[in-house]
């Protein structure tokens, strides 16, 4: 489980992003999240199956990311360098249209 201040450096992920599985029994995988927009304004999907072997699988996939992912201090993430903030922030600009 994650902490609120931690903050993950994540690569290759395996499982969808955003997902989630409650009481290992519903796998929740799509693009939607869970704001007004995304749910009623954007063409945006999101899949619940209400399975036990599939939110096995997307829980695994999910712990793999976990496992693979690094920690980033907050002061690390604050000094990152000047470029990544700029594409960062180019990439937002460019959210609506991905």
């Amino acid at each position: 489980m994650l902490s609120q201040n931690q903050q993950l450096l994540c690569k290759d992920l395996q499982a969808p992003a955003p997902d989630g599985v409650v009481d290992d029994r519903l796998g929740v995988v799509g693009s939607a999240n869970w704001d007004f927009r995304s749910l009623y304004s954007n063409y945006e999907t999101l899949l619940t199956a209400y399975d036990r072997d599939f939110a096995a699988t997307l829980k695994r996939m999910m712990n793999e990311d976990l496992n693979a992912s690094r920690e980033v201090a907050w002061p690390a993430f604050k000094n990152r360098p000047i470029r990544h903030r700029y594409l960062e922030n180019a990439c937002g600009l460019l959210a609506p249209l991905l």
